[in-house]
């Protein structure tokens, strides 16, 4: 191959191509020239195009050139190429403009650009490592089974302390690591190709975990189409629009059993509570989508409805949340006995909401903030209007100077009402490895077990622990064991072998009397 400074085509060439390229001429000098592709038969013997391109070293001008050919249905082979340069101030200014430029002599690219390049580069980096963390997670549970000596039975003693030990490294729940594994070992098994691009880094957990929820309860027999359906979708369809791109798929591909399917999913109908920011939670509800929806419009239509009142300066959405606390909060008050209730018989209950406030903050001395069970710190002003609403009130002594709770000594084995609360008061919701879903479903659990003739652990709360109920079961099957120090730090062991520290909530800050209000002849010293 010939590079010389001509753009006129010889004898016998045509041009093929040409494009706008920023040439190197010595050690600090750049200068954009014209970059011809010119063409002619091959005569007879002699080099081929393959041979020239061989020689030339730069990569980018062999690629370019081969791409012209092919594009143009050339067989490299017929003919003889020779590249033209030409200098930019001999080719007209409105011809020049026209050319493409070539990859490699493109303008900087924009700084933005540049910088979510970096992203893009970390994201793809994280994805691979992802992957890894739950090939990982895999390995070890598979590990765990072969030393239990692969059991056929599910869900016994040691396996559920290997998930808490699983949980206590990826700094999840236990719940959690179990499902991670879970959902890694279905996928594995059933959609070979979407989990081979998981493991390649080609996507994320978070995509898995959707394409999980629409493979459990998928018929054996579908997976495999749903398996290459499912790549494309995750592959060509925005992150926003793939749960419901995958839904469909599954819907379409076993629409016959639609009912089936339906009524094992509303077997898992629950209601959930997250603690959010600022004093804030969000209350999640899985249900059948027809009472979904028709409570959606139920709380559209009040809103809408007490929006166009006289003096109203709430949003359709604030009006929406509050309907939604007023509906149901009259709905459980009031026991409900009909005949077509989803839960004929119902008792009517209050709501309960246990906030401590420091003695010396309710008499506005002190700014120690108040606390309320199952979230954590609370503005003043918030416990207070809760107080202010309260139909009782519990005393629970504090020293004003430490802020540590005075204990209630029992000597019976079922703790009384006041001591279970002095529980939750200290610990929160529970001392266990993991947490309840509500405080409410915390038991309480002996450190050292109860025995009538008095040989055992007392009643007390020096003996006296919240666990959670699987937690609980797992104690006492001898899949945990708990130890409680005095100053009430806890350490539970799993059934493999590693502790776990857990802390009492944080007592209250000290809030000693205030100078003025303590009379110096009331000193008891």
């Amino acid at each position: 191959m010939e590079i010389v400074p001509l753009r006129l085509p010889r004898q016998g060439e045509r041009v093929l191509a040409e494009r706008r390229r920023r040439l190197t001429f010595g050690p600090h000098f750049l200068d954009w020239m014209l970059e011809t592709v010119l063409v002619r038969p091959r005569e007879a013997a002699g080099e081929g195009v393959h041979d020239t391109l061989a020689a030339l070293r730069d990569e980018s001008r062999r690629v370019w050139v081969l791409e012209q050919l092919y594009a143009q249905r050339i067989d490299p082979a017929s003919v003889q190429v020779r590249i033209g340069l030409t200098d930019e101030c001999d080719v007209d200014p409105d011809e020049w403009q026209r050319l493409p430029i070539a990859p490699e002599s493109a303008p900087e690219p924009d700084p933005v650009l540049a910088a979510l390049e970096v992203v893009t580069d970390l994201q793809q980096q994280l994805q691979r490592d992802e992957s890894r963390r739950v090939v990982a997670a895999l390995a070890a549970w598979r590990t765990a089974l072969a030393e239990e000596g692969e059991p056929t039975a599910a869900n016994t003693p040691y396996q559920r302390g290997f998930f808490t030990d699983l949980a206590l490294r990826l700094r999840v729940a236990s719940t959690t690591a179990r499902t991670l594994v879970h959902t890694g070992s279905d996928l594995e098994a059933a959609l070979p190709r979407v989990w081979g691009l998981f493991v390649h880094g080609g996507t994320t957990w978070r995509v898995m975990q959707t394409v999980h929820a629409e493979l459990d309860g998928l018929d054996p027999s579908l997976h495999a189409e749903f398996d290459e359906q499912a790549l494309a979708k995750i592959l060509h369809v925005a992150p926003t629009g793939l749960p419901d791109a995958l839904r469909r798929l599954r819907e379409r591909l076993q629409a016959s059993t639609a009912d089936d399917r339906h009524e094992r999913a509303a077997a898992r109908r629950h209601v959930r509570l997250d603690p959010a920011a600022d004093g804030m939670a969000w209350l999640h509800a899985y249900l059948p989508a027809a009472d979904a929806i028709a409570l959606d419009h139920q709380l559209s239509r009040a809103a809408v409805h007490a929006a166009g009142r006289e003096g109203e300066s709430r949003g359709v959405g604030q009006l929406r949340a509050d309907a939604l606390v007023d509906g149901l909060r009259q709905a459980l008050r009031r026991p409900r006995k009909a005949a077509g209730a989803l839960v004929p018989g119902r008792r009517g209950v209050e709501p309960q909401v246990l906030v401590t406030i420091p003695a010396m903050t309710a008499l506005g001395h002190s700014t120690a903030p108040a606390l309320l069970e199952g979230y954590g710190v609370i503005g003043t002003g918030t416990a207070l209007r809760l107080a202010a609403d309260a139909k009782s009130w519990v005393r629970v002594l504090t020293d004003p100077f430490t802020g540590a709770a005075l204990a209630l000594g029992r000597a019976r084995y079922r703790p009384s009402k006041d001591l279970r609360l002095w529980l939750r008061m200290a610990d929160g919701a529970t001392r266990g490895p993991t947490a309840p879903r509500s405080p409410g479903e915390a038991e309480v659990d002996h450190v050292v077990p109860f025995h009538q003739d008095g040989a055992g652990g007392r009643t007390d709360p020096d003996n006296l622990v919240l666990l959670t109920r699987r937690e609980h079961r797992d104690k006492t099957e001898g899949a945990g064991d708990y130890r409680l120090l005095a100053d009430r730090t806890g350490l539970w062991r799993t059934a493999t072998g590693t502790t776990i520290v857990t802390r009492p909530v944080e007592p209250p800050d000290p809030t000693p009397v205030p100078p003025h209000l303590v009379d110096p002849d009331d000193c008891p010293f």
